[in-house]
Parts: structure tokens; C-alpha cells; sequence
């Protein structure tokens, strides 16, 4: 009677803590809210995930499952820890030896590294008992993105862009709107494909979904997330046996780039010519001045938070800067270096390595337990990540450890074959 109840009582606290996951991913931007708690800021996406690792905790305390659940996570993600161990250990290093507000070093350690490692953890241990809800994560993601996107094409009619033409929304630059619609459209593509051709409603909403986002990626303008989307791409199409329809996409995307050229050739031309006042003349500027950083502090960095600061520093080697406020390197690897020196760096290597590792080719498990569609994000973010900081924020560090915790999770599904 005992037994039946705690059982009962699980599954009662595992809804609600399901719920409140994908509640969470459904609305992710809310990080954009921000406030203050006795004078220190925060923002609604830490609370909400803060509120749900609480009750976690509370759940697993009730059931008498902590030490039990814990231990058994910690066993099967070693390497995951460990190379988190790495990075933390990196992060507090470059706060301690940084001349730096350690307040705002620390509140990025806790938004963009603590709490989503743990979070990590939740999502882990609730897809052991809920195999759903990585699907669920994902539709709810699109979902969020397709309403936003939505706003977006009233943002383009009524002309509300950006001094270049460029949507942003509510972000604080089109490219950190872009970054947030990569892994929303991969999403959105893997879905449709999964049903297509059958014809069903459904799945035209899906498709309807993803033009409205493409829509609003197109845009933003951002050549770095096109790219990194139009590779991902193939790549998933690749691990989902739709190698006919490479051709298919690869066609759309040169499309895509031609449309892009018309409404933007002169951002374009400026590019491919290297004028001296273009995007990527400021960000190359910006990497020589991220590497010399780097070479200055080899061990430990400048610390987190302190690009901006340390960058104004070194304009006196790079006259006339091409663009002042730069808050992150424009690089993921630069930003991972700098801000938590080269324990940080190995531990993030690690991680990848450990990524790629386990997410292996296989197309039953593919289409089981979306591990190409994993694979295609990650591998977005770090192509994405070569020309922008595809981590350093509420919301690309919630969705970067799920993928981290996810493949775990696909891994050990992987190894035991799935029945047909």
C-alpha cells in the first residue's frame, strides 16, 4: 500500500515537473525580463528554472530517491562532470586573477553555467522516466519560436528594423535573434520530414511553422547563422536517409543566398570584397584583438563579463576601431578561452569530444530518439560559433547542456536497440 502510493506520488511530481520543463523551453526568451531580488538581478528564465530544480530536489526527497538517482546520473555522465569540473574550475580561476566587478563574473557563472549543468541533470533524470519528453522539449521549443516569429513578419510590415534594414525583434542584435531561429527551424524540418510525405494537417502546420521562422531568419541577415544552418542541414538530411532531398534544400539555400544578395548586396559585396568598413572587417579587428588578449593571459584569461572593458583597452594597437561596443569576441572558442582560461578550454573540448563521441550514425535510432536532430544543432552552434558567441547567454546555455544531457540520454537507448 506503502509502495503503490509512493509510486503514485512519483509520477503526480514527475508531471508537474515535466510540465514545468517544457513550459520552460516553450518560453525561453523570457530571460529578456529581468528584475531585481534584494538589489541583485536576475531575470524570469533563472526563476522559473530555479522553481523547478527546487521542486526536483523536493520530489526525489519525498520519494526517498535522492542519493539513489543522483548517484546513478553521476556514474553514467563521468566525463560530462568532469569536464564541467574543468570549466567551473576555469571560470573561478580568471574571476579570482581579473581585475573585474567579481559580482557580474559571478552572476554569469550562475546563469550560463551553474544552473543550466544542473538543470542538465533534471532533464536527464526525467527522461528515464518520461522517454516523451525530449520530444515534447523540442516541439515546445518550435512552438515558442513560431509565435515569436510571428510578431517578427509584423515587425518587417510595418518597417520596425534596425538602422540597416535587419529584424531583431526583441533581442538585442538580428544576430542574437538568429541564433535563437537555427535551432528552432532544424527542429521544425526534422518534424515535417518525419511525416512527410504522408499527408496530414499536421504536418502542413509544421511546414507553415517553419516558413514563418525561415521567414524571420532570412531577415535578420545574418550570413554566419545561413551558413550554419544551411550545413546542419545537410547534415541531418544526411543521418535521416533523405540523401535525395540534399539536393533539394542545398537548391532552396542558394536561393535563399541569391534573395539575399538582391536585398542585400551591398552588405554582401562588402564582404566578399573585404571592405574596410564591413561586418567582417569588425570582427576581424575584433579576433586579432581577442588573440592578443589570449597571448597576454595564457593561464587563466580576462575574466567573465570582462571582454568589453579589456577590448576598449586594446584599441590603442588596432587604430581606428571599427566597432565599440563588443560585449563577446564574435567567436565561441575565443569567448571560452578568455573568460575561463585554458582549464575552460579543455574541459569544453572534452565536452564536445564526448558529444560526437556517443552520437553515433544509426537511422533506427535517428528516428527513434531524434539523435541526428541533436547532432544537427550542436553542430550548427559550433559553425554558428566560428563568427558569434553561440553560448554566452540565458537561453543558448539552457538549450546547449539539454542537447549535452540529451545525446547521454540517446546514448544509453543506443546501446540497448530498440524494438521495431
Amino acid at each position: 500500500m506503502i509502495i503503490a502510493l509512493e509510486k503514485k506520488n512519483s509520477k503526480f511530481y514527475g508531471k508537474i515537473i515535466d510540465w514545468f520543463v517544457v513550459f520552460i523551453f516553450f518560453s525561453i526568451i523570457s530571460y529578456l525580463l529581468r528584475f531585481k531580488i534584494i538589489h541583485l538581478p536576475t531575470n524570469v528564465l533563472d526563476l522559473l528554472v530555479v522553481i523547478v530544480i527546487l521542486f526536483w530536489f523536493f520530489s526525489l526527497l519525498v520519494n526517498k530517491r535522492l542519493f539513489f538517482d543522483l548517484k546513478g546520473i553521476l556514474k553514467e555522465t563521468k566525463i560530462i562532470v568532469f569536464s564541467f569540473a574543468l570549466i567551473f574550475f576555469g571560470l573561478i580561476l580568471s574571476t579570482v586573477f581579473s581585475n573585474f566587478n567579481n559580482l557580474v563574473a559571478l552572476g554569469i557563472i550562475k546563469s550560463w553555467f551553474l544552473i543550466p549543468f544542473v538543470f542538465g541533470f533534471l532533464i536527464l533524470s526525467r527522461l528515464r522516466e518520461n522517454n516523451f519528453l525530449l520530444s515534447h522539449i523540442l516541439e515546445a521549443y518550435f512552438l515558442g519560436a513560431v509565435i515569436l516569429s510571428l510578431a517578427g513578419l509584423f515587425f518587417v510590415l510595418g518597417g520596425r528594423l534596425t538602422y540597416d534594414g535587419r529584424l531583431r525583434l526583441f533581442f538585442d542584435s538580428p544576430n542574437q535573434f538568429s541564433m535563437y531561429l537555427v535551432p528552432a527551424l532544424l527542429i521544425g524540418i526534422f518534424y515535417f520530414l518525419k511525416k512527410w510525405p504522408k499527408k496530414e494537417k499536421l504536418n502542413n502546420l509544421w511546414l507553415i511553422g517553419v516558413v514563418v521562422i525561415a521567414l524571420n531568419l532570412f531577415f535578420t541577415y545574418s550570413f554566419g547563422a545561413w551558413l550554419a544552418f544551411g550545413l546542419s542541414m545537410v547534415s541531418l538530411l544526411y543521418r535521416l536517409d533523405k540523401k535525395k532531398l540534399v539536393f533539394f534544400f542545398a537548391l532552396i539555400f542558394l536561393v535563399v543566398c541569391a534573395l539575399t544578395f538582391i536585398f542585400k548586396g551591398a552588405k554582401l559585396g562588402s564582404i566578399l570584397h573585404y571592405n574596410e568598413r564591413s561586418s567582417l572587417a569588425s570582427r576581424i579587428m575584433i579576433w586579432k584583438s581577442s588573440i592578443l588578449m589570449i597571448k597576454e593571459h595564457p593561464i587563466a584569461g580576462i575574466g567573465p563579463g570582462n571582454f568589453q572593458k579589456t577590448y576598449l583597452g586594446y584599441q590603442k594597437y588596432f587604430p581606428p576601431y571599427l566597432e565599440w561596443a563588443v560585449p563577446q569576441p564574435h567567436n565561441l572558442f575565443f569567448a571560452v578561452y578568455l573568460q575561463s582560461g585554458i582549464a575552460g578550454v579543455v574541459g569544453f573540448g572534452l565536452l564536445l569530444w564526448d558529444f560526437f563521441k556517443k552520437n553515433k550514425k544509426d537511422p533506427l535510432i535517428d528516428k527513434i530518439n531524434c539523435s541526428a536532430l541533436i547532432f544537427s544543432i550542436m553542430l550548427s552552434i559550433i559553425i554558428h560559433g566560428l563568427v558569434d558567441t553561440t553560448y554566452w547567454r540565458n537561453d543558448l546555455s539552457l538549450i546547449f547542456w539539454m542537447l549535452i544531457f540529451a545525446n547521454q540520454f540517446n546514448f544509453g537507448k543506443a546501446l540497448k536497440k530498440p524494438a521495431v
